[in-house]
């Protein structure tokens, strides 16, 4: 992300982690449909931001360079559920994905300000 601050750049990290057990992944980033397909929110947040949504700087895509599929992700931690670093769970659809209760309950029935950064297309 490279708001339109000056000096300032951003990025969503995405952590990979491999085991015995497969591939962990620590969040997912935006993924493929928020950038070929954004919903409203993604957009408006783009928007405002400046933000390009690369399908390439996916964690899908970029875990296919690294020579994995999507199928050896067998776990997803979600640090919380922002559309940030959640948009990529649906490229991932056989993952176990892995959240603290409050934060799914939050995701789950928004009600203040801040929980409108959930994206229930996630």
């Amino acid at each position: 992300m490279a708001p339109y601050y000056p000096r300032i750049r951003s990025i969503v990290y995405c952590l990979l982690v491999e085991t015995n057990d497969g591939l962990v992944l620590v969040d997912t980033g935006f993924g493929v449909q928020d950038c070929t397909n954004p919903s409203r929110l993604v957009r408006a947040f783009a928007f405002a931001l400046g933000c390009r949504r690369d399908v390439e700087e996916t964690a899908v895509r970029q875990l296919a360079g690294l020579g994995f599929a999507r199928e050896d992700v067998r776990h997803i931690v979600v640090t919380h559920l922002h559309f940030d670093h959640a948009g990529g769970l649906p490229d991932f659809p056989d993952a176990q994905v892995h959240v603290y209760e409050a934060e799914h309950e939050a995701a789950m029935h928004l009600r203040g300000f801040r929980e409108r950064a959930y994206d229930s297309t996630h």
